[in-house]
C-alpha cells in the first residue's frame, strides 16, 4: 500500500471525442485571430522601424536647414545694415567735396565717381549728377560773360576815382562781387584779373566775402537754419575776422545785420525787407571803403 501511495498521479486522458461543428468555428476564429495579431506586430515593428528612421534623417536635416536659412538670414540683415553703415560714412566722408562752390571740382568728382560706382543705380545717379553739374557750369559761364560786358568798361574806369561818382563806384562794386563769386564756381580768375597784381587786401577780401554772405542770407527763404554753411559763416567774420579790420560804420552796419538775423531765426514766412535793405546799405559802404584810389 505504500509504494502505491509513492507513484505518479495519472495524468488525464486526453478528449479524443469528435469536435462538434461549432468548437471547429471557435478554433478557426481563434487561430485567425492569432495570425492577425501576429501580422498586426510585425507591421508595427516595420513601420515603426521605418518611422524611427526616416525620422532620424530627416528631422535633423530639417533643422539643420532652418539653422542654415537662420545664419543667411542673420548674415543678410548684418550685410545691409553694414552698407547703410558705409553709405552713410561716405556721404559723410565725400560731403564738403560734394557742396563746394567749385563747380568744376564737383564735376571731377562726378566724373571719376561715374566711373566707379559699386551697381548700375549708383552709376546712374552719378551720372544724372554729373549732367546737372555741366547745366549749371554752362548756366554760370553764360552769366560771366553777359556780366564782362558790363563789367570790363567800369574796370577801366576805376583805374582813376576822379572818374567815379558814388553810384559808379557801388555798381562797379556791386560787379566785382558778382563776377568774383561765378568765376570761383567754376574755379577760373575773372577775365579782367592780372596775374601779376597784387591780391586784393584782406580788408578788400572780408568785405567782398561778407557782403557776398549777407545778400545770400537775405534772399534765402525764412526761417533761417542755424546750421547752414552761409550762416556759420557770417558769425565767424562777424564775431572774429573782422574784428580789427572793419571800420567803425561797417561794424555798426553788422551790429544790425547780425539783430536782425536773429530776430528771424525760426521765424517761418518773416518779412524780410530790412535785412534786404541793411544788405543794401553794407555793400554800398563796403564800395566806398575799398574804392580805388
Amino acid at each position: 500500500m505504500a509504494d502505491d501511495e509513492n507513484l505518479p498521479e495519472t495524468p488525464p486522458a486526453l478528449d479524443r471525442s469528435p469536435m462538434t461543428p461549432a468548437e471547429i468555428d471557435l478554433r478557426r476564429a481563434e487561430l485567425d485571430l492569432r495570425r492577425y495579431e501576429a501580422s498586426l506586430s510585425f507591421k508595427k515593428i516595420i513601420w515603426g522601424t521605418v518611422v524611427v528612421g526616416l525620422a532620424s534623417v530627416f528631422i535633423p536635416a530639417v533643422i539643420s536647414g532652418l539653422q542654415i536659412l537662420a545664419d543667411k538670414r542673420a548674415k543678410d540683415l548684418a550685410q545691409a545694415q553694414a552698407a547703410r553703415d558705409a553709405h552713410q560714412q561716405y556721404i559723410k566722408e565725400f560731403f564738403t567735396t560734394a557742396v563746394n562752390q567749385d563747380i568744376e571740382l564737383r564735376i571731377r568728382f562726378a566724373t571719376y565717381f561715374s566711373h566707379l560706382a559699386a551697381d548700375e543705380k549708383q552709376q546712374d545717379m552719378w551720372e544724372q549728377y554729373l549732367a546737372t553739374l555741366t547745366t549749371q557750369k554752362d548756366v554760370v559761364q553764360e552769366k560771366i560773360r553777359k556780366l564782362d560786358v558790363k563789367f570790363l568798361p567800369l574796370q577801366a574806369l576805376s583805374k582813376n576815382k576822379k572818374d567815379m561818382d558814388a553810384n559808379t563806384a557801388q555798381l562797379f562794386h556791386e560787379l566785382t562781387r558778382e563776377s568774383t563769386w561765378l568765376n570761383a564756381q567754376i574755379g577760373y580768375a575773372p577775365i579782367y584779373q592780372n596775374v601779376n597784381a597784387p591780391p586784393p587786401t584782406d580788408k578788400e577780401r572780408l568785405y567782398t566775402e561778407t557782403t557776398i554772405i549777407v545778400e545770400k542770407l537775405a534772399r534765402q527763404v525764412a526761417p533761417f537754419a542755424a546750421e547752414s554753411a552761409d550762416m556759420m559763416r557770417f558769425w565767424e567774420l562777424y564775431r572774429k575776422e573782422l574784428i580789427g579790420i572793419e571800420s567803425r560804420d561797417f561794424s555798426r552796419k553788422m551790429v544790425e545785420i547780425g539783430r536782425e538775423i536773429d530776430k528771424l531765426m525760426g521765424l517761418a514766412g518773416a518779412d524780410k525787407s530790412r535785412l534786404l535793405s541793411l544788405s543794401s546799405e553794407l555793400s554800398r559802404l563796403a564800395a566806398q571803403e575799398t574804392r580805388v584810389e
